[in-house]
């Protein structure tokens, strides 16, 4: 049964060569463990700018989710 969260269209494509492990994607990875490798190293980079940005008075508001939402 499918649910809300089910990717559909060109969002449900994987990438050529990665035996449907891989949804297709800019870099052209194919292996499912270099495709955590990257998303890991650009969460590193998006959490450490974020971090950077923000001091422990600022107060969150819902433009701020979204902007980290965009940020990765």
């Amino acid at each position: 049964m499918a649910t809300r969260y089910d990717a559909q269209g060109v969002q449900a494509e994987f990438e050529p060569g990665s035996n449907g492990e891989v949804l297709k994607n800019q870099l052209g990875i194919k292996s499912k463990t270099e495709m955590d490798h990257a998303e890991a190293r650009a969460l590193a980079r998006t959490v450490d700018s974020l971090v950077r940005k923000f001091d422990e008075s600022h107060r969150f508001t819902a433009d701020d989710v979204c902007e980290f939402h965009r940020a990765c």
